[in-house]
């Protein structure tokens, strides 16, 4: 595979569809210039598209900066990567001032000196795989997965950074892995001049993923981010990738953060039976739909279209007096806990447990936004 390198062509570009993407880069470590300090690198196709992007992320210290290269095009972009927090942890930073000064001496003809050392920037562009219909979606992706290991940090989900195998090089390996890049095309583009510590390593791919702890002893579990999760001792501590994963061995939601699979004081069993669409939402394609049950989606992602219907082999849901189930179509951007541009509601639907807990199977339907899909449940009422 040839690579592209921004630093090439960035001086020259005349058009930001020259050089717009997302590039893994490489510049000198500051003072230390022998070695590498990696990082992420967006390049916006319109000033348009960076605020789009960031505005998804707007609750973050995230934004968008903007340099002029020496054709007089103004280039819109993003940075962020790895720093090291006062307890010697890694931290993400977005935009830091090093990373701008090494993009604007590749842009700009007269911000290098003779005098003084660059900070020798390379930049490979990540070629988009199949995965991703265009940059504007992987940058998404690595957000949200950047988003969610920012969480677990918050959570006190730390790593400890060591300059051999846990650093800036590994974060950014490891965001490209989990956003579905081979090995051999990441050890591609991580190849630059100078010193890297680390190479191919990883950092916990678990810290980018959502995952819900659980209490062996107590067979309870809850969201990361739940205060009785970080009680858990180490000698009681497992970890599922769903909820369903958990309630299928048995174990209870946490009645203060996932109440809506808190089995210990059921009224109500909620069984969702199958969906059908009739009409999707999107003019063309599929709509990528998924169910959510009180905070907690139940199902999906998945792909549907006109005339699909789905069975969904889903572990019973309890309830004490009524429940909420909502429809999503994602493909309108990302919401994560609460951030960000929120995906197309379909429908709403309040279960109101006394009116239907006779078990007799019932319709709910959601057909918002020129969609129309039609859930079948049942709901029993426990004695």
């Amino acid at each position: 595979m040839s690579l592209f390198h921004l630093e090439e062509y960035l001086k020259t570009a005349t058009s930001l569809e020259d050089v717009a993407g997302v590039y893994w880069c490489a510049r000198d470590m500051g003072s230390f210039f022998l070695g590498n300090h990696h990082f992420v690198l967006f390049i916006y196709e319109s000033e348009e598209q960076a605020k789009i992007v960031t505005k998804r992320w707007g609750r973050w210290t995230l934004g968008y900066l903007t340099l002029k290269n020496d054709e007089g095009l103004d280039i819109y972009y993003t940075t962020f990567g790895v720093a090291r927090d006062g307890d010697g942890n890694i931290k993400i930073v977005f935009n830091p001032s090093l990373d701008s000064i090494a993009l604007r001496e590749v842009a700009q003809e007269d911000a290098t000196s003779y005098l003084l050392p660059d900070s020798d920037l390379e930049a490979h562009r990540i070629p988009l795989i199949e995965e991703y219909e265009d940059y504007e979606q992987l940058m998404n992706e690595m957000l949200l997965r950047t988003y969610i290991f920012m969480k677990y940090y918050d959570a006190g989900f730390k790593v400890s950074y060591s300059l051999v195998d846990r650093n800036c090089e590994a974060f950014v390996n490891t965001l490209l892995k989990v956003c579905r890049y081979d090995a051999k095309l990441r050890e591609e583009l991580g190849e630059f001049e100078g010193i890297d510590w680390g190479e191919e390593g990883l950092l916990p791919e678990s810290l980018f993923y959502m995952v819900f702890p659980a209490n062996t002893k107590k067979k309870e579990i809850h969201t990361p981010f739940c205060q009785w999760a970080r009680k858990i001792s180490r000698e009681h501590r497992t970890l599922f990738y769903s909820p369903q994963e958990g309630l299928k061995e048995g174990y209870n939601g946490c009645y203060y953060c996932m109440r809506e699979f808190d089995t210990d004081r059921p009224s109500y069993t909620l069984e969702l039976l199958s969906i059908k669409c009739k009409s999707t939402e999107d003019f063309w394609g599929a709509d990528e739909i998924y169910i959510m049950v009180g905070n907690s989606i139940v199902w999906g992602p998945t792909k549907m279209k006109d005339g699909d219907k789905q069975k969904l082999n889903l572990p019973p849901i309890f309830f004490e007096k009524s429940v909420r189930i909502r429809l999503f179509d994602r493909d309108s951007g990302i919401t994560v806990f609460g951030m960000g541009d929120k995906d197309d509601l379909l429908g709403d639907h309040i279960i109101i447990g006394k009116n239907v807990g006779n078990g007799e199977q019932r319709e709910a339907r959601f057909n918002l936004d020129d969609a129309d899909y039609i859930l079948k449940y049942r709901v029993v009422t426990n004695s």
